[in-house]
């Protein structure tokens, strides 16, 4: 896998493992290229007790939300393919159907989510885009089958980017607004 999954978590260890670590797993993707990051050590000692030894990528970052997100950044190197999901990510739904009538959602089928990381990362290349996310919405309405290249909020519930470095963006402006700050951040053209 050409990607690396970072999952900022505090407090959940519980919760990580039944949510985001089991939606990862039917998905097949590989342990080796998950890194959950905590806030300290006793988090580390607590989330290492309760996952278990599978599991050997649960870094030691940084306090707060919007501080893990800028250690996240300069931990992996220049150019790597990170995809950021939250902690509670349990499945990522998929509309069926006909486009006007009888839309149905349902799981993504079994390694899906590979395919939509590939084809992002393809599309970020493609076009110069320097960030992407999914569609939060649950309202079938506001589900399509299109890709959208235009401005809009990339929510930070899953995401991903080929890592930069710039200082034009970290986050600076705290939790409950990163996800607003980095859309605004990456909107810019690669230089």
């Amino acid at each position: 896998m050409d990607f690396v999954i970072a999952i900022p978590s505090y407090r959940r260890a519980g919760m990580i493992e039944a949510k985001t670590l089991a939606l990862l797993d039917r998905h097949g993707i590989s342990r080796d290229c998950i890194h959950i990051f905590v806030a300290n050590g006793n988090e580390n000692n607590t989330y290492r007790d309760t996952l278990g030894e599978g599991w050997k990528h649960i870094v030691t970052g940084v306090p707060g939300l919007w501080r893990q997100r800028n250690f996240i950044t300069a931990y992996f190197p220049e150019g790597t393919y990170i995809v950021s999901l939250d902690d509670d990510v349990e499945d990522i739904l998929r509309l069926y159907g006909d486009p006007n009538r009888n839309r149905v959602r349902k799981p993504l089928h079994a390694g899906g989510l590979v395919d939509i990381i590939n084809d992002a990362r393809m599309k970020m290349e493609e076009y110069g885009i320097n960030l992407w996310s999914l569609n939060t919405s649950s309202n079938v309405r506001d589900m399509g089958h299109t890709l959208t290249y235009s401005w809009g909020l990339c929510n930070g519930f899953f995401w991903g980017c080929l890592n930069r470095k710039s200082s034009d963006l970290r986050l600076l402006r705290g939790d409950g607004h990163e996800d607003f700050e980095r859309t605004c951040r990456f909107w810019r053209p690669r230089r």
